[in-house]
């Protein structure tokens, strides 16, 4: 008995040699060749269950940075959040923010509602649905710059039809943006050309009552030159901070644009205070004639106001009005002749093969385990 308890710790130290495993396969062979059997039916049954789908694809190019339109607002307005993702590495180029604005439940949801997409998938609720489609569409940007969608479906005309619909969604959030943007700045400035036009107004007659007293000899006095140019200055401070507030929170404060705007405001303010600083006034008849010059100058600060204003929403009516030029369509999606997936030969083999390995390995074990039962008891 301790002989074969011996021999038997000696074979399981040894481990098991390959004539063994030929041995055990070759005992259980029938058993083997029937789990490949069942492998093979259930790999059958799987890949003829899965639905045949389609894969349709179209690919476009978006506006660079520094384009004009629709693509630089978008970029304009979503800035900040571009940033943040970027602090992630996710939003680096148009491209990206572009795959990010296609990926929106406000596209998805536009979508399900253009193609009846709910009934299409048989779901009720619509956060499903969004799943569905999310999982049938890939959206990637490519090293070339180009961003490209792939769209599965069961029909190869709707796969076709949902890819070319991302664009076309894509398109139109775009130019609402865009216009949008367009349509705030020239609201802004209509409020602040309407305002400087009162005050314009104001100041014109405070000054024509002023020199109905004084005359024009007192100003005169003040130095008309002077006046005017500090009118002018005050006047370019004035549209400079309006030009800057009509931005709003588009522009972060390290962009350059929007330092190089700072730097300039500070310098005319800088010239301003040059200009202003050290006058003295002396005697009643110079006083009076300040006063003068103060109402002509704040007449001609709005006047000047007014003339700065109604260029910049001249130019916002024209960026309103400009047709947004947004992406470019390198290939449109069209409907596929030829199906994507399943790979149903591929899934008859895996499972074929799977069955089998499963059954050979548990053909070795089982058989190492019953020798060693019967050496046990002999």
């Amino acid at each position: 008995m301790n002989m074969q308890a011996e021999r038997i710790q000696a074979e399981e130290e040894d481990g098991i040699t390959l004539t063994e495993i030929i041995d055990r396969l070759r005992a259980r062979w029938r058993w083997i060749a029937s789990a490949g059997v069942l492998g093979l039916v259930i790999g059958l049954g799987v890949a003829l269950a899965l639905p045949v789908m389609y894969t349709a694809n179209t690919k476009f190019l978006p506006p660079s940075q520094g384009q004009q339109g629709a693509g630089a607002a978008i970029l304009a307005q979503l800035g900040g959040l571009a940033g943040l993702a970027g602090a992630g590495g996710a939003l680096k180029t148009p491209a990206d923010l572009y795959v990010g604005l296609l990926k929106t439940r406000t596209i998805s949801d536009r979508l399900i509602g253009k193609f009846d997409l709910q009934a299409v998938y048989e779901q009720k609720l619509i956060s499903k649905v969004r799943k569905r489609l999310a999982s049938a569409t890939v959206i990637s940007a490519g090293k070339d710059g180009l961003v490209s969608i792939d769209v599965d479906d069961t029909d190869p005309v709707r796969a076709a039809k949902l890819a070319n619909a991302y664009v076309e969604e894509l398109v139109h959030m775009s130019k609402t943006m865009a216009l949008t943007e367009a349509a705030q700045r020239r609201a802004f400035f209509e409020g602040q050309l309407a305002d400087a036009n009162r005050k314009l107004a104001d100041a014109q007659e405070a000054a024509r009552i002023a020199l109905g007293r004084h005359g024009l000899q007192a100003v005169e006095a003040q130095g008309k030159t002077v006046m005017e140019t500090s009118a002018k200055l005050r006047a370019q401070i004035t549209a400079q901070e309006v030009r800057i507030a009509s931005m709003g929170n588009r522009l972060a404060p390290e962009n350059s644009e929007y330092i190089a705007m700072q730097d300039e405001l500070q310098a005319l303010r800088r010239q301003l205070t040059k200009l202003e600083g050290g006058a003295a006034v002396t005697g009643p008849e110079q006083a009076e004639g300040a006063k003068t010059a103060i109402l002509l100058r704040d007449a001609k600060y709005y006047e000047t106001l007014y003339e700065l204003l109604a260029k910049q929403l001249e130019v916002a009516r024209l960026d309103e009005a400009r047709q947004p030029a947004v992406v470019q369509v390198v290939d449109v999606a069209e409907a596929p002749d030829m199906k994507s997936k399943p790979a149903r030969t591929l899934i008859v083999l895996a499972s074929l093969f799977g069955f089998l390995l499963v059954a050979a390995a548990l053909s070795v074990i089982l058989g190492r385990e019953g020798q060693a039962s019967i050496d046990s008891h002999s």
